[in-house]
C-alpha cells in the first residue's frame, strides 16, 4: 500500500518513498511513481530529527540526512481489547491490519454488536468512521425496534 500513498501525495509537495531497503518496486509500479513525480530512497531511516513538532530531517543507516517537511507512515491496525474475544467476534486480516467482520450495517459476527469506526474499517479517514457510526447507530437502534 505504501507505493498507492506514495503515488497520492506528490500531489502537496516533493515526495520521496523510504522504502527502508525493504521493497523495490518494479514495472508498471516504478513507471507509475516515477510518473508521478515521487524519488525513491533504499537506505533505512534509523532517526527521526525535530523539536517533537517540526521535523528537521531524518538520519540515514548509511549515515546520510535528508531534509524533510513531513513523514506520512501507514501503520497496521491491532486489536488489542479483550472484549473481542469474550464476544466472539470474527476478524478479518487486510494490508492495513486486522479488522472486526462486520456486515453491510455494520452489524458483527455475533449477532446484535454492531462495530463501527478504526474497529471495522480498513481505510482510516475521519469521514468514513463518522459514516461508519452512523451506520452502526442506525442499524443498533433498527434492530431494537424490530427484535422486541
Amino acid at each position: 500500500m505504501s507505493f498507492h500513498q506514495a503515488a497520492m501525495i506528490p500531489d502537496w509537495g516533493a515526495t520521496t518513498l523510504f522504502t527502508q531497503g525493504q521493497y523495490k518496486p518494479e514495472g508498471e509500479v516504478l513507471d507509475h511513481l516515477h510518473q508521478r513525480g515521487v524519488s525513491l530512497e533504499e537506505s533505512a531511516i534509523v532517526r527521526v530529527v525535530g523539536d517533537g513538532e517540526h521535523i528537521q530531517h531524518v538520519e540515514l543507516a548509511d549515515g546520510r540526512q535528508t531534509a524533510i517537511q513531513g513523514l506520512y507512515v501507514a501503520p497496521q491496525v491491532t486489536i488489542t481489547s479483550p472484549i473481542v474475544a469474550k464476544l466472539k467476534l470474527e476478524t478479518v486480516e487486510t494490508p492495513m491490519g486486522t479488522h472486526i467482520k462486520v456486515d453491510e450495517f455494520k452489524e458483527s459476527s455475533t449477532a446484535g454488536v454492531f462495530v463501527a469506526g478504526d474497529l471495522s474499517n480498513p481505510m482510516q479517514n475521519g469521514t468514513f468512521a463518522i459514516a461508519s457510526g452512523t451506520m452502526a447507530g442506525v442499524a443498533a437502534h433498527r434492530a431494537l425496534m424490530f427484535n422486541h
